[in-house]
């Protein structure tokens, strides 16, 4: 494996592992860990591997975890890619039949953000080249065939080391509440085609719409019975599809659950005040005594800002225009004139918990 660089040494734009790899680093005392299942579907020519020259297969059902030459195909395969996995000391830690014939899937992990992102995409390259051996090729298309067949997806499984300690499913579910605001950018980040695979049919969530659930396959986000049962555990993010670029993906799942880990904590305080951030994403700026209540919202970054009545001014219909540049969040009155408080993000939105205000 390698990362591609400009010839000054800067990150190139199709670097994807770059962002991941400081990401890593930084997110390092978190311990996350991710288990991704990477399902993909052979091709005999045009036809997926042991489907019939004219026409369809029986209908789905019993091909899943499947055995016998009428229910699987293409086992042969899928063992010597499983072998040259564990050869490589890669973490394939396993493979099964999937729900369409033709249709696969092996695991990867648990390993850290930056190990399972690498070795997916080593163990798709030793896929396509096993497959050239038996003149069958493999397809990452996330609805290779249209109609009542299931899509292909990569679930990608994912936990911290507070999810995983004793009382970990309200980290998890709090992730899961973090997810389900970002649907959109995540969804971006998930795969192309994934529209077509993601129709609230065949095992999967419609991805105009955002759910989590215990043991629902129907969810965006599946929570496993044990994990609810034991308190702790892990989350599956079921939306990713099968062609899915896991650096882009582990990026976007850690930056989601983890920046915004530090809810109801002091933040910063200077001059008596301080901000927390609420599990609805709401940003409450209050002075250092009791917090009365709330006198205006105003939206920033998909949150609001709350400002406290106790601070020393007041937020009324005269101040109506906000700006935001270099970090910083300045308020304005209706004559241009700029109050004598700013609120900056060090590092934007990189840090949410590094809130500064300045009276």
């Amino acid at each position: 494996m390698c990362e591609v660089f400009n010839s000054d040494g800067s990150v190139h734009k199709s670097n994807k592992r770059a962002k991941l790899r400081e990401l890593a680093d930084k997110f390092k005392n978190e311990e996350c860990w991710f288990g991704i299942e990477q399902e993909y579907t052979f091709f005999d020519g045009i036809k997926p591997l042991g489907w019939p020259d004219n026409g369809f297969p029986a209908p789905q059902g019993g091909y899943y975890c499947g055995v016998g030459s009428d229910e699987v195909f293409g086992r042969d395969i899928v063992e010597e890619h499983m072998e040259a996995c564990i050869d490589a000391n890669m973490m394939i830690s396993g493979i099964n039949a999937e729900v369409m014939p033709g249709q696969w899937e092996f695991q990867i992990g648990p390993l850290g953000p930056l190990e399972v992102s690498d070795e997916i995409w080593l163990a798709r390259w030793l896929l396509y080249r096993i497959g050239e051996d038996y003149g069958v090729s493999a397809t990452l298309d996330p609805k290779p065939v249209k109609g009542d067949w299931n899509g292909a997806g990569a679930h990608t499984n994912f936990s911290t080391k507070s999810m995983r300690d004793p009382g970990g499913l309200k980290i998890i579910e709090q992730a899961c509440e973090k997810l389900g605001k970002n649907h959109d950018k995540h969804i971006e980040m998930y795969g192309s085609d994934n529209e077509q695979r993601l129709t609230g049919d065949h095992e999967t969530c419609s991805i105009k719409e955002f759910k989590y659930g215990v043991s629902d396959r129907g969810a965006s986000i599946r929570i496993p019975m044990q994990t609810a049962n034991d308190g702790y555990g892990y989350l599956e993010d079921r939306r990713p599809s099968a062609n899915m670029d896991p650096y882009l993906v582990t990026s976007k799942i850690a930056e989601t659950t983890i920046l915004w880990k530090n809810n109801h904590e002091k933040v910063y305080a200077e001059s008596g005040y301080f901000g927390t951030l609420s599990p609805d994403g709401s940003w409450a700026i209050q002075s250092s005594n009791t917090v009365t209540n709330i006198s205006h919202n105003l939206n920033v970054n998909g949150g609001h800002i709350n400002l406290d009545a106790g601070m020393s001014f007041q937020w009324d219909d005269s101040h109506e225009r906000i700006e935001q540049a270099d970090g910083k969040i300045e308020f304005y009155t209706n004559n241009t004139e700029k109050m004598a408080v700013s609120y900056t993000h060090l590092r934007a939105h990189e840090t949410r918990e590094d809130l500064v205000c300045r009276l």
